[in-house]
């Protein structure tokens, strides 16, 4: 019974007992997986809710919540890792990335604002962090 257990042991854990040696069969490696910068430096931008700048439904972001303006914002489709998070915009605060932008803008977070700010704001190079 004990050497039944033990050989059910060894081949649990993986020994190889042909060779009467008590080394694994199966060579372990260390696996690294590449993680996606927690702080990255992107271009800042803002948006309204108008049909020139959005799609045909502009009560949805592409997460299916509703849109609300100083809160919630866009990225572009290379750094989709962002979608879903609340991030800490450099000079603007915290913001929701619940929506994604148009293919071709690259390296960009845009800001929801209402009409008359959005039309005002400059394009500037800021920080974004993650917060949760």
């Amino acid at each position: 019974m004990k050497v039944v257990a033990l050989v059910l042991l060894g081949l649990v854990i993986g020994f190889d007992f042909a060779s009467r040696n008590i080394t694994p069969i199966v060579e372990t490696k260390v696996e690294y997986r590449y993680h996606k910068p927690r702080v990255s430096k992107l271009t800042v931008t803002a948006y309204s809710l108008r049909h020139k700048e959005c799609d045909n439904d502009l009560k949805h972001t592409a997460l299916m919540r509703k849109p609300i303006p100083g809160f919630t914002a866009a990225i572009s489709r290379d750094n989709l890792h962002l979608l879903g998070k609340k991030v800490y915009v450099e000079g603007y605060g915290v913001w929701k990335v619940t929506d994604v932008m148009n293919e071709r803008y690259s390296n960009r977070i845009d800001l929801l604002m209402p009409t008359k700010e959005a039309e005002k704001f400059n394009p500037v190079t800021a920080i974004v962090a993650v917060v949760d």
